[in-house]
């Protein structure tokens, strides 16, 4: 089963020891609701005049041992 994390890189400026980025730390189970949660964090901070790029990524889940 494909799990989604939901990463943001928000820069204040053009030198990337102004990047930070963001986690978000709930799970996502379908990739569309990632990727509409990444748009909307993209959105928010682009309102702030911050630029910002996203992506989600697939974790795999599965049983530990």
């Amino acid at each position: 089963m494909s799990m989604w994390v939901a990463v943001v890189l928000a820069c204040l400026g053009p030198d990337i020891t102004s990047c930070q980025p963001l986690v978000k730390k709930s799970i996502f189970y379908d990739s569309v609701d990632c990727q509409e949660d990444v748009q909307g964090m993209i959105n928010t901070l682009r309102g702030q005049g911050i630029y910002a790029v996203g992506s989600c990524v697939a974790v795999e889940g599965g049983a530990s041992a």
